[in-house]
């Protein structure tokens, strides 16, 4: 990939030499030297006649040749160089690397999200499986209590029916036994009897009074227990709500930083995609192209066919400031 060396570096007029200090860069890879205060190029990789490249102590030497012409004579030591090389950094391999990072914080947060979940709906599922005894249990104290009343109920009206009948019985043996006075004794008995029926009526009247209050009182209590199963019902879709709400908000935070990590967009493409396929695993073949700052144009083909080209421009001060698919 192409870089631009700006410094430290030495300028030798009179020698010809060049010094690039603390860089080795083989001659292979280095592009272009161009002296930047009067425009005059020293090397060029793809031109001739090129400089000669030697690196000694870390340094690279570059001694450019004798030229023909005399516009050296106006160069100055002080002048400024621009300097540009190949670091042998494989660009498309840069990309998939970032590529293949990427999808794998995605799918390991994926797995995270989805493990989060999992653990959720199983709490879910044990609360339930916690309520629903906690309901049949209810249930089934409220059949025993109603079938005990049921029982106490029956066997009330069984006394008062025996006791109805014997008292049936008292009355029949008395209206035998007073038959022979009884014009005498019609009013005492009519009296009796109409107290009798009172005092049954007053019984049953109240035994009515108090089935209706124990109904009441075990309607009551039915109400209040489904109040209270409704009420942890309501507390349980409030907590699951909230912990949805806290997943939404954890993935799309995480959403965001992977979004900062994306490449930025050219020409309104993100270059992770437009450049993935373009691979020469995928038998693509990658041709460049130099200009006076570098590389200039690149060319993907298959079989000989054109398949994208890409095309770098630069500022005056050799800068590379786009990259524009053709």
């Amino acid at each position: 990939m192409k870089q631009q060396f700006t410094g430290p570096y030495t300028l030798d007029v009179a020698s010809r030499t060049i010094t690039l200090l603390g860089i080795e860069i083989p001659q292979a890879r280095l592009t272009i030297v161009v002296n930047s205060t009067v425009g005059f190029v020293y090397h060029n990789i793809e031109h001739e006649p090129t400089a000669d490249v030697t690196i000694s102590g870390g340094n690279t030497i570059v001694v450019f040749p004798q030229y023909k012409d005399t516009d050296c004579e106006t160069h100055r030591n002080t002048d400024a160089l621009s300097i540009f090389y190949d670091d042998g950094v494989d660009l498309g391999k840069l990309i998939k690397d970032e590529s293949d990072e990427t999808q794998t914080l995605l799918t390991n947060f994926k797995t995270e999200v989805k493990t989060e979940f999992d653990d959720t709906q199983t709490l879910l599922t044990n609360f339930k499986t916690e309520v629903k005894p906690e309901f049949d249990a209810t249930q089934t104290l409220l059949q025993t209590e109603f079938d005990d009343t049921q029982t106490l109920l029956t066997e009330f009206k069984d006394e008062v029916k025996a006791e109805f009948d014997e008292t049936q019985t008292l009355l029949q043996t008395e209206f035998d036994q007073t038959q022979t006075i009884l014009s005498d004794f019609k009013t005492e008995a009519k009296d009796e009897s109409d107290e009798t029926q009172t005092l049954l009526q007053t019984e049953f009247d109240q035994t009515q009074t108090i089935l209706s209050d124990f109904k009441t009182e075990t309607k009551a209590e039915s109400d209040e227990t489904q109040t209270l199963l409704q009420t942890e019902f309501d507390q349980t879709q409030t907590l699951l709500t909230n912990f949805k709400t806290e997943v939404k908000s954890e993935s799309d935070e995480t959403q965001t930083i992977l979004n900062t990590k994306l490449p930025t967009p050219v020409n309104g493409r993100i270059p992770v995609e437009t450049l993935g396929k373009y691979e020469p695993t995928n038998d693509v073949s990658i041709n460049m192209s130099y200009g006076s700052f570098g590389m200039s144009q690149v060319v993907f083909s298959k079989g000989g066919a054109p398949l994208k080209t890409l095309n770098m421009n630069y500022d005056a001060e050799g800068n590379l400031v786009s990259v524009i698919p053709a």
